[in-house]
């Protein structure tokens, strides 16, 4: 899926989230049930999700904090807004609202074998 960028996110220097932010994004996540990618397509880059439609609540909130305070970051040549959170980062395209670890950002969208691993480890649902 193609990025879904909202045009107020800020694009330059990291933002620095007010403290408020962190722990907010953490309860919003902790109110959904994340649902791991399992389709083949997205082997090489697991992570897991929500859909609009099962949390319109909780995906505005956060769809909102990440346009707040998001920055653009490049993927695999593409660029999208993510929002950085503890080990995840959280981003949006269309009516999805993703998450992995951050590690997933190195090196422009290829990690490290190691972390490669650890990301397949744990966001991968497929067999």
């Amino acid at each position: 899926m193609r990025a879904s960028c909202n045009a107020n996110v800020k694009n330059g220097p990291k933002l620095m989230l007010p403290s408020k932010v962190a722990p907010r994004v953490r309860e919003i996540a902790s109110q959904v049930e994340w649902k791991k990618v399992t389709a083949l397509q997205y082997k090489s880059c697991p992570h897991e999700y929500i859909l609009y439609k099962n949390y319109p609540t909780r995906w505005k909130q956060l769809a909102k904090i990440i346009a707040e305070y998001g920055e653009y970051r490049e993927w695999r040549g593409q660029q999208f807004s993510y929002l950085t959170v503890d080990e995840y980062i959280y981003w949006r395209t269309w009516s999805v609202i993703n998450r992995t670890f951050k590690a997933a950002l190195d090196n422009g969208g290829y990690p490290s074998k190691p972390e490669q691993k650890h990301i397949y480890k744990r966001f991968w649902g497929g067999k």
